[in-house]
């Protein structure tokens, strides 16, 4: 059995369009967000990860959007993701105690 693994399509989507829209770069996005390398931005725009909570409101102003925005990119993929753990635990296709590293708390 195996654990689902959380996946963030939304926000990847609105972080690579408003980045591009507003025309910096990962690395500069990367930089106003306290990061060293742009590497953390391209593994967020590809849906690998997702910026920690407390980044929101840089996140936000850096994008130059409300951070309501990202918030709602947020809620709508935890919807998802807690919904295919509930469907692969309800099909036995998962281990039973979700390892709390695959459901954050950072909501």
């Amino acid at each position: 059995m195996e654990k689902v693994k959380k996946y963030f399509p939304s926000t990847a989507k609105l972080i690579k369009e408003r980045r591009e829209v507003v025309g910096i770069s990962q690395t500069s996005l990367a930089y106003a967000l306290g990061y060293k390398n742009g590497q953390f931005v391209s593994n967020a725009e590809r849906g690998l990860s997702s910026f920690p909570a407390e980044k929101i409101v840089l996140l936000a102003e850096a994008l130059n959007c409300k951070p309501e925005l990202i918030i709602e990119a947020r809620v709508e993929e935890e919807r998802i993701h807690l919904t295919n753990v509930v469907n692969a635990l309800q099909s036995g296709n998962v281990e039973k105690e979700v390892a709390p590293e695959t459901i954050p708390l950072d909501l």
